[in-house]
């Protein structure tokens, strides 16, 4: 599904995020993955970049984001902190297509049964024990109430 937003405001990139992600992609089920192209900036979201990335978070949703032009970004953290990954300027859009395609085919879920205890939101940290192996995972989830 694409979302169509128009911006009288400006650029509202975290509200895009989290619109698409709370009335889109949270009432979907299986794999759910926003990818974002964009400058990096937001000038007008009511939203904030930690609500965006709650938003991605309670939806089960990965954010992949390729930044088209320079200068500084908060991307990298959206990307990180839902479990997808950032592409920065100057990188290769075919080869990051390829990249994501790879990692939604080579990924494993994780679920946890945690309904109802305190607190809602859970901080996490995967590791391997072969150094070897990149685990890229989000940082926290929600449990459901």
């Amino acid at each position: 599904a694409a979302l169509a937003i128009p911006f009288p405001n400006g650029t509202l990139l975290y509200d895009a995020v989290a619109s698409a992600a709370d009335d889109i992609l949270k009432p979907r089920e299986g794999r759910k993955v926003i990818i974002v192209l964009s400058d990096g900036d937001d000038n007008g979201s009511r939203s904030t970049l930690k609500t965006a990335i709650e938003a991605a978070q309670r939806a089960d949703t990965l954010v992949y984001t390729f930044q088209i032009a320079p200068g500084p970004s908060h991307w990298a953290r959206l990307s990180t902190e839902t479990g997808g990954h950032y592409f920065p300027y100057g990188s290769s859009l075919p080869a990051a297509f390829s990249e994501i395609r790879y990692e939604l085919r080579n990924q494993y879920s994780l679920g946890f049964d945690l309904q109802g205890t305190k607190p809602l939101v859970r901080s996490i940290k995967l590791r391997t024990k072969d150094k070897d192996f990149m685990v890229q995972a989000r940082t926290s989830y929600y449990v459901a109430p």
